[in-house]
């Protein structure tokens, strides 16, 4: 996944980046079993653990915005401010035959997250206007 511009702080959200439930006779289920670098995504206060891996786990303060593959298929994160690099984030598919429970299969998957630079033009904040009085300098 390959993202030239995203608005930081806005979460992000990718549907059917995996197709889970489209056959009745099979259950299928999707688990994120880490994250290369929680460094691109937004860190607040969360009530609770991220869903990753290794995302400040049980800390208060932590990565609210690391990835996660919801439960439809779509990948969810939100990015830090001036966020630019690169992030794995590591999933397992998982499908069982609902007929037959012993017909399992696991494959572990790897999705890269590449956050390229934005060229955003300058900008500044001025402050409040100034008085100048005349023979007493600024006031």
């Amino acid at each position: 996944l390959l993202l030239a511009e995203v608005y930081e702080g806005a979460p992000a959200r990718y549907p059917g980046l995996v197709a889970v439930g489209s056959d009745p006779e099979v259950e299928d289920a999707v688990a994120v079993t880490g994250l290369s670098s929680e460094a691109l995504f937004h860190h607040g206060w969360a009530a609770t653990p991220p869903p990753c891996g290794n995302c400040s786990a049980g800390r208060e303060w932590g990565c609210v915005g690391c990835p996660n593959i919801t439960a439809d298929g779509a990948l969810t994160f939100n990015l830090s401010a001036d966020a630019v690099g690169v992030a794995t984030l590591s999933f397992t598919l998982t499908r069982v035959d609902r007929l037959r429970p012993a017909n399992r299969v696991a494959l572990p998957l790897q999705l890269d997250i590449v956050v390229l630079p934005v060229n955003r033009p300058p900008s500044a904040v001025l402050p409040g206007a100034l008085t100048l009085a005349q023979g007493c300098g600024a006031v």
